[in-house]
């Protein structure tokens, strides 16, 4: 156990094929597993939930450091599931809750019916009811309707940056990805989000 900002914690790596997924545990009380990112989400998270639950952040492949050329087997929501799974084993846990956040709610609900004797409780924060294109659509009229006008500014300086972002770190496209589109997730549009990402904070 290591103490950071006054509350201990755990962390580890499980390595498996070309991935090295990180974890993070912190607080006590019911378990809840949160698939994503164990750099990311421990940081979003409210600091009163330590004291009432025992949060197991979890890397999906997606986050994690890779090395080696990767086909696109290796990038299917199957493997994401077993990697569940591999991280469930490698930290013994029996029973939990399941929690994934926008797309990760889809992991969670997946492994919770692959699973149901491990999953106690399945948590989908503001997952969308599907990402086909008639509801990426809706929400592309949405945005265009009734997003103030600074807000769409932001935005379209930020995505004008991708692209060299991707060139410099083409390994971390989907993280520059989503803090590009930070306008499109914070509450603050001009919220600086990089700090969320980087290790060793």
């Amino acid at each position: 156990m290591t103490i950071d900002n006054g509350y201990s914690f755990e962390a580890g790596r499980l390595k498996f094929g070309p991935f090295d997924l990180g974890y993070r545990i912190e607080g006590s009380g019911p378990t809840v597993l949160v698939i994503g990112s164990a750099v990311y989400y421990p940081r979003t998270f409210s600091e009163s939930l330590r004291h009432h639950l025992r949060l197991v952040f979890a890397d999906h492949r997606g986050f994690a450091p890779s090395q080696g050329n990767l086909s696109t087997a290796d990038a299917s929501f199957e493997a994401v599931i077993e990697d569940i799974d591999r991280m469930r084993a490698h930290l013994g846990l029996e029973r939990f809750a399941i929690l994934g956040h926008s797309g990760h709610g889809y992991m969670a609900l997946e492994y919770a019916e692959q699973h149901p004797d491990r999953v106690s409780h399945v948590v989908m924060v503001a997952t969308g009811p599907s990402h086909s294109p008639r509801h990426m659509a809706a929400a592309d009229r949405l945005w265009t309707e009734t997003v103030a006008p600074e807000r769409k500014v932001i935005f379209d300086r930020e995505m004008a940056l991708l692209g060299s972002d991707i060139a410099e770190r083409p390994n971390e496209r989907f993280k520059s990805l989503l803090i590009r589109l930070g306008a499109k997730s914070w509450y603050d549009a001009a919220f600086d989000a990089p700090p969320l990402w980087r290790h060793g904070q």
